[in-house]
């Protein structure tokens, strides 16, 4: 093998070891990781793997990044056969205090849509479709804009009104950068998508996804009502995987209105800590809750 194969192989897989190694320790956060495999089910092409890595950079710790070594091997080494084993790896990084707070992995949605665009080649497509149509009011956008406005459209498909309010918690008031639009100019085109209010950036994309047979932008959550069970500090029964997606959005929700209001069955004001402390615990075991169900239902017995 060339010495520059060789190396290039080296780097793509450590940078996936990096990130499997944190999916097969006890530390995966697995609700998190059953979330987004359900959202991802609808727009894979071939099989993907998630895996994630825990970062101990608070701020700059969510991110996507892809590395396909099946793809270099076959590069390198036509002759190879994986016997079918090829899946895509999707590589994404979260804080390591986050681990077991699923509300605030909510812009993991946003991560997994970069590599829903990456997968499809959507923005690109995107950006192709305007110059042949001469949009020239949209020509001019930064590719990693167009990245950043799907993954922000994908999310909301997915969490809802959560998708902006998060945004809007951890980058208020950031400006336009070469890199990404304004917050105002992302809650806005997110704000049009859940509100049905046309807007030609949300029309270019899901042009480019019928073009490429993908599925279109929708919604695809259900709000359930959790007050009734964790105002008794019960955990809620979802009832579906739209449900598991809205769960998130209800529990975000019910965390800045117990904030502002504080928890009917407290004696006393708790801390912030305590309350974000009972609302991520209750909404990871809900989630936990249904996977396992989900699991049971789908056993095959063995045979006897």
């Amino acid at each position: 093998m060339p010495d520059a194969a060789l190396r290039q192989l080296s780097e793509v897989v450590w940078i996936a070891h990096q990130y499997l190694v944190g999916s097969i320790s006890r530390e995966a956060p697995y609700e998190m990781e059953f979330c987004l495999k359900k959202a991802l089910d609808e727009w894979k092409k071939k099989e993907c793997v998630i895996t994630t890595s825990l970062s101990l950079d608070l701020y700059g710790a969510f991110h996507f990044r892809q590395a396909d070594p099946w793809e270099i091997i076959q590069n390198i080494l036509p002759s190879f056969d994986g016997k079918g084993f090829n899946p895509a790896l999707i590589l994404i990084s979260l804080p390591r205090v986050y681990r077991s707070k699923p509300i605030f992995c909510i812009p993991l949605y946003h991560e997994l849509g970069h590599f829903v665009d990456r997968h499809w080649g959507i923005t690109t497509l995107a950006q192709v479709m305007i110059r042949q149509a001469s949009l020239f009011g949209l020509s001019g956008m930064p590719p990693g804009h167009w990245a950043e406005f799907f993954a922000d459209l994908f999310a909301t498909c997915y969490v809802g009104e959560s998708s902006i309010r998060v945004l809007q918690t951890a980058a208020p008031n950031n400006p336009t950068s070469a890199t990404h639009p304004s917050t105002s100019d992302r809650v806005a085109l997110m704000r049009a998508f859940l509100d049905g209010t046309p807007d030609p950036k949300i029309k270019v994309i899901q042009n480019a996804l019928i073009r490429l047979g993908a599925p279109v932008l929708a919604p695809r959550y259900l709000l359930p009502t959790i007050s009734s069970a964790y105002d008794d500090l019960r955990t809620y029964v979802v009832q579906s995987v739209p449900e598991v997606h809205g769960l998130l959005a209800s529990a975000w929700a019910y965390f800045e209105g117990a904030l502002a209001n504080g928890f009917p069955w407290a004696r006393t004001p708790l801390h912030e800590g305590n309350i974000e402390k009972v609302v991520n615990d209750l909404t990871e075991k809900s989630i936990r809750n249904y996977s396992i169900r989900m699991m049971w239902q789908n056993a095959t017995p063995s045979a006897i």
